[in-house]
């Protein structure tokens, strides 16, 4: 694990999608009745091809432009395929929906985030949990917005209460952890992690993490142990060459 695998979570990039042949789908538009395209979307969508996912979407939104389940089907398979702002733009224009969904502004949340929008991602987020506060998902993805505004106690509050909706939830916990690290509190990072039940301190991310919080803090030793039980000793050689290089040049997150 390397320093950008740290910052992955912040980072959206943004690829346009040609959306074209929707009319040739599946033997022809009208040959296939929306009850079997939205089948075979959330069929697709579960296997991992977002690209068709999202053309049989938006060939089933267009069909039926008020088709909730279509415009968010549409904008979380743009939004997996890096296009996370024309998924933003989708569900802005949406008639009626964003304004008062919170499942919408959820997803519109989300794709803010991907696009680094996290000004706008935080106003639809909150607007989302006022709809819906009992919604762990909705205040783990705010905990991100709050991170990438450099916003860290606001964050950490929302992961927080994420937990208590969610408890041990995997994503939440190790967000819960980056957001300390890149507040400086690398003990509670450790901590964090460490204290997680066993079924996710024994995931590899998690593991990779952690040997990257103990390196910020100088245990290399540890840090070394952590690393080498995942990698290659190759790969792990040179994720402790980075995490040298960290500490020699005080990277922001070793400065409490």
């Amino acid at each position: 694990m390397n320093l950008s695998a740290l910052n992955r979570i912040f980072l959206g990039g943004v690829v346009l999608l040609a959306l074209g042949g929707c009319a040739n789908m599946m033997g022809g538009d009208r040959e296939v009745s929306s009850e079997t395209l939205a089948l075979a979307a959330t069929t697709t969508e579960q296997n991992g091809n977002y690209v068709t996912a999202a053309i049989q979407y938006r060939t089933l939104l267009d069909r039926s432009p008020k088709d909730r389940n279509a415009l968010l089907g549409l904008a979380r398979n743009l939004r997996y395929t890096g296009n996370a702002k024309l998924a933003a733009a989708e569900l802005l224009k949406a008639p009626g929906f964003s304004a008062g969904d919170a499942v919408i502004l959820l997803e519109l949340g989300k794709a803010e985030i991907a696009t680094g929008n996290a000004k706008d991602a935080v106003r639809h987020l909150q607007s989302s949990q006022a709809k819906d506060p009992g919604n762990w998902d909705v205040f783990g993805t705010l905990g991100i917005g709050f991170d990438l505004l450099k916003s860290y106690d606001k964050a950490q509050e929302a992961y927080a209460k994420a937990l208590t909706l969610s408890p041990g939830n995997l994503s939440v916990l190790n967000n819960m952890a980056i957001s300390l690290a890149l507040s400086g509190k690398i003990d509670a990072a450790i901590s964090t992690l460490e204290d997680a039940p066993i079924s996710i301190r024994r995931m590899p991310q998690v593991r990779q993490n952690l040997a990257l919080f103990y390196a910020l803090k100088g245990d290399l030793k540890k840090a070394g142990t952590l690393t080498k039980m995942d990698l290659s000793e190759a790969d792990a050689r040179n994720n402790l060459a980075v995490f040298n290089r960290l500490r020699r040049h005080r990277h922001p997150l070793t400065k409490n």
